[in-house]
């Protein structure tokens, strides 16, 4: 049976894993970056985030965006702002 202690290092390790592969991103691919950076995909337009998707290098960088995505979706049905 898994602990609090053993969910944590796992965790941990999910976490930082992601962070490097954003760090990654960051110096491999460093004009998207920038723009990834600079709208910041949490708060930018529909339009903004689309392009990320669109020009996104890696798989995973497309994956990331795309929970994004589905997480603007999720909030704007539930708060009835819309994400344009």
């Amino acid at each position: 049976m898994e602990t609090s202690t053993d969910n944590a290092a796992i965790e941990r390790q999910v976490l930082d894993l992601c962070q490097a592969e954003l760090a990654s991103l960051r110096t491999t691919h460093a004009d998207w970056y920038a723009f990834l950076d600079d709208v910041d995909p949490d708060i930018c337009s529909r339009a903004d985030l689309v392009e990320l998707m669109n020009t996104a290098p890696t798989p995973g960088a497309r994956q990331y965006l795309f929970g994004k995505f589905t997480m603007r979706i999720a909030i704007s049905l539930i708060t009835g702002r819309p994400f344009d």
